[in-house]
């Protein structure tokens, strides 16, 4: 019994003081504009294993998505409106350069970086993304869901069809906004 006790203790212990550090979404904060716009500005924490990678020169896709959903007690949300940004990142070690690829669906942005730490705080950092006017939106609750998803590298579409049980995504992780009311109830309309 006392041997028992002590393997787990052993294993708690273990456990509980390695560090467990994994990519990461601050959480989505909400601008609204003078004229009913809505933006939202966040940022990712990438995690040493993905930092390792880049800097070994394996190219890493992230593809965000920020959507806007309206909230609902009993019924699953309703999805309102969406925007995709796709940031493509990549090392040459031998030139020591750093390039990082954006599509918003509408822009493409193309920025090449001496080091990995200006890289990343360009990359990672996502500053009055535009979503939507306001004007229109029906009355009540909604909130914000960012999701950021990483494509598993290497496998080919014809492979991932036969075998669908293969993971075609490294990670997928996302966080919601608070939800806020629309219109505003304490301004008269």
């Amino acid at each position: 019994m006392y041997k028992k006790i002590s393997f787990l203790l052993t294993v708690l212990i273990l456990t509980l003081t390695i560090p467990a550090l994994a990519m990461e979404i601050t959480p989505p904060e909400l601008i609204f504009h003078k004229d009913n716009t809505l933006s939202v500005r966040f940022s990712l924490k990438i995690d040493e294993d993905q930092l390792k990678e880049i800097r070994q020169g394996l190219p890493k896709e992230y593809t965000v998505y920020v959507d806007l959903f309206k909230y609902w007690d009993i019924w699953p949300d309703e999805f309102i409106v969406g925007k995709r940004i796709v940031r493509f990142l990549r090392a040459d070690p031998v030139k020591g350069e750093f390039v990082v690829r954006s599509f918003d669906g509408k822009v493409r942005i193309k920025k090449r970086f001496k080091g990995i730490q200006s890289m990343l705080k360009w990359a990672v950092k996502f500053n009055e993304v535009p979503l939507l006017n306001l004007e229109g939106l029906p009355e009540g609750r909604y909130f914000v869901k960012v999701t950021v998803e990483s494509k598993a590298r290497n496998i080919p579409s014809l492979i991932s069809e036969l075998f669908f049980f293969l993971p075609v995504k490294e990670f997928s992780i996302s966080v919601k906004s608070r939800v806020f009311h629309w219109p505003p109830r304490d301004v008269k309309r």
